[in-house]
């Protein structure tokens, strides 16, 4: 069996763009990888896909779930995965995302020429349902810190997703992929956590990453319950984020004093407008919870001054 140093791990459940991202992948110039691909128990027919397109080619493999995990949880279907994995490095691919073919090539001379790093990212581009490129990504230097990473990660116009991102096997099964309710923000939380010896980035957009209506973000935004969800998780990824990673960053010079001041304003800023994006139509009794949960974190630091603000704001659902 050919030597394999990657592995793309594919769950799998919507079949509109499954070709493609299957052949994305198949036509890589660097050749020497596995994928695994996960169908999570879907009422479509990926398997007749997987078979037409990949299925002479021994570095793919094909299973599925008994029952549909990502309904659950979608972290816990990544990180069985990860648990699946041998290889040294891999990436959490998706059904519906695009690799250029020259993704692995850049990303292997990357990982051997920064063999302290366990994080590789590639440049993003955003396209629509028709392969149309609407948004391109910021540019990051070759190498950057935990800190500037993270900095850059919240000021510039950083697209962000999970695909891109070539993990060092040993250390995300480690970490694992962090769980929070619909994995809003487990992106976030997993890359910084493995962005403690720096990220490796590529100059070349090598990924495409598709913004559609059958995207589960997009799914996730439709019911009430699912708001409330992204809430709660925006709510504990905050918590988690002070706790885990804001309070262990350590400033080598003065610019990194200011970017850790930095970062600590704009992940509040960020988390306080995912909360604010997804509050309208709540319940009035989660309305007020999320209020109080604002008040007692200091999002809302005046409550006599804001308070009139946020119940219009409530009232207004």
């Amino acid at each position: 069996m050919m030597y394999s140093k990657y592995t793309f791990l594919l769950p799998a459940y919507k079949a509109l763009f499954f070709e493609n991202a299957l052949k994305s992948i198949k036509n890589q110039v660097y050749d020497k990888f596995n994928v695994i691909v996960s169908d999570d128990c879907s009422p479509e027919n990926l398997k007749s896909i997987y078979d037409r397109i990949v299925g002479n080619d021994s570095r793919f493999e094909y299973r599925r779930n008994e029952k549909n995990i990502g309904s659950i949880s979608l972290v816990a279907h990544w990180n069985l995965l990860v648990d699946l994995c041998d290889t040294e490095f891999l990436i959490m691919a998706s059904d519906d995302d695009v690799y250029e073919s020259n993704f692995l090539e850049e990303i292997d001379s990357l990982t051997r020429n920064n063999s302290q790093v366990n994080l590789f990212r590639a440049r993003v581009r955003r396209i629509n349902e028709n392969g149309e490129i609407i948004e391109e990504d910021s540019l990051f230097n070759s190498y950057e810190s935990q800190i500037s990473f993270i900095y850059n990660h919240y000021k510039s116009n950083a697209i962000h997703c999970i695909a891109n991102y070539v993990f060092r096997s040993s250390v995300i099964k480690k970490y694992k992929f962090v769980d929070f309710p619909l994995a809003w923000f487990s992106d976030d939380a997993t890359i910084f956590l493995c962005s403690a010896n720096g990220v490796a980035n590529t100059n070349a957009f090598l990924f495409k990453f598709r913004d559609s209506d059958s995207n589960l973000s997009n799914l996730h935004y439709t019911t009430e319950e699912n708001r409330y969800k992204k809430i709660i998780a925006s709510e504990r990824f905050y918590l988690w984020f002070n706790d885990r990673v804001l309070t262990t960053l350590r400033p080598n010079d003065k610019i990194e004093e200011k970017q850790i001041n930095a970062i600590s304003y704009y992940s509040r800023r960020r988390v306080f407008e995912q909360i604010k994006a997804y509050n309208h139509q709540l319940a009035y009794k989660r309305s007020v919870a999320i209020y109080k949960w604002l008040c007692n974190n200091g999002f809302i630091i005046d409550r006599f001054i804001k308070v009139q603000y946020w119940w219009d704001w409530i009232n207004k659902r």
